[in-house]
């Protein structure tokens, strides 16, 4: 476990990729929920959803799920994010394959 503790897998990893001050500074907890401080500043919204792939719509109720972002709050907030999240990586991983 020690190189999962106070990010040391990743410290090294990044060790003469990132400026030291950067690499081996020590972690900051958030002071808040983030999402919840994004959307009362306007900065982000979860709805309208993105245009999910055909096989997520197999598993997601997505007209379901941004009716219901639409007014989640808190922990219901987070976990309906988590199919929006698998979408964007999905997306991703198809690009990717598009490109080789």
């Amino acid at each position: 476990m020690p190189w999962c503790m106070e990010k040391e897998l990743l410290r090294e990893a990044m060790r003469g990729m990132l400026p030291e001050e950067v690499r081996a500074r020590p972690k900051t907890p958030l002071l808040g929920d983030l999402i919840k401080h994004f959307i009362e500043s306007r900065k982000w919204r979860p709805v309208p959803l993105p245009e999910p792939a055909a096989e997520l719509r197999k598993f997601v109720d997505w007209e379901r799920l941004g009716t219901t972002l639409a007014a989640a709050t808190g922990s219901t907030l987070w976990v309906g994010l988590r199919p929006v999240s698998l979408c964007y990586w999905l997306k991703g991983v198809v690009n990717e394959e598009r490109i080789r």
